[in-house]
């Protein structure tokens, strides 16, 4: 690659994820399928996405620990 026109566009794939988690979410595995979905429309040519999300104080009682979910999907 050497255009930047053939790169994806992180800055518009950042604000994306800012969008979505800005919205409410009462699962992480929603949460991850939902951003994956969203990067890909944002851009088709993104073909396979990762998301992990780590829940850093999870309303667990009496959990000390983490929450995370690691979501891949390729189109």
């Amino acid at each position: 690659v050497t255009q930047l026109e053939h790169t994806v566009d992180y800055v518009g794939i950042h604000r994306v994820i800012e969008g979505r988690m800005a919205q409410p979410s009462l699962l992480l595995e929603t949460l991850a399928s939902e951003i994956a979905d969203a990067i890909h429309a944002f851009d088709y040519r993104v073909m396979k996405v990762t998301i992990k999300i780590k829940k850093l104080r999870p309303p667990i009682p009496g959990f000390k620990g983490i929450a995370a979910v690691s979501f891949t999907k390729t189109y």
